[in-house]
């Protein structure tokens, strides 16, 4: 997930998730954005694969549907989908990031305990994935549910700060 920049660092994924995903029963969803180049693309190559969808842009509730259909996200990068999956009590676990500029986000995240950075290369972080949906998710429920609340109140904290001013 997460807008257009991530399609350029996933083409190295699409294979690999295919391969290491292939008989586990779980299934792909790829939010290609405004970019119907990639989605057309990769929709044709991976035609075969039941388990791979690629869709095009969405509204905001339809990728919130999508998101609480999901078991977890996996991200290549992390801003804005560190809010939609966080309302939705979801894991992320992060392929990949934009480093300097999402560093904050993947620390919060991180120290929140919602969310898991997979290090290694590609076929390591996708054998790492693998484990943690299939057997062992490190990331527990009790976690995700104080981020969704910790999120929710938000905005009643933003007020409360300004109406100090």
């Amino acid at each position: 997930t997460a807008g257009g920049g991530w399609m350029h660092k996933t083409n190295k994924y699409l294979d690999i998730i295919d391969k290491t995903f292939r008989d586990t029963g779980l299934s792909s969803v790829f939010l290609c954005g405004k970019d119907k180049k990639f989605q057309e693309k990769n929709s044709r190559i991976y035609k075969n694969n039941k388990s791979f969808k690629f869709l095009g842009w969405l509204e905001a509730q339809e990728v919130a549907s999508w998101i609480n259909k999901s078991q977890a996200i996996l991200a290549f990068s992390v801003a804005q989908m560190s809010v939609e999956t966080g309302l939705l009590a979801k894991p992320i676990f992060i392929a990949d990031y934009i480093k300097g500029q999402e560093d904050g986000y993947k620390i919060v995240l991180q120290e929140k305990h919602v969310a898991k950075f997979l290090p290694g290369t590609p076929e390591e972080k996708m054998d790492l994935l693998k484990t943690f949906l299939m057997d062992a998710n490190p990331i527990k429920n009790v976690s995700l549910l104080s981020w969704k609340n910790e999120l929710r109140k938000s905005p009643e904290n933003i007020r409360e700060f300004l109406d100090k001013l």
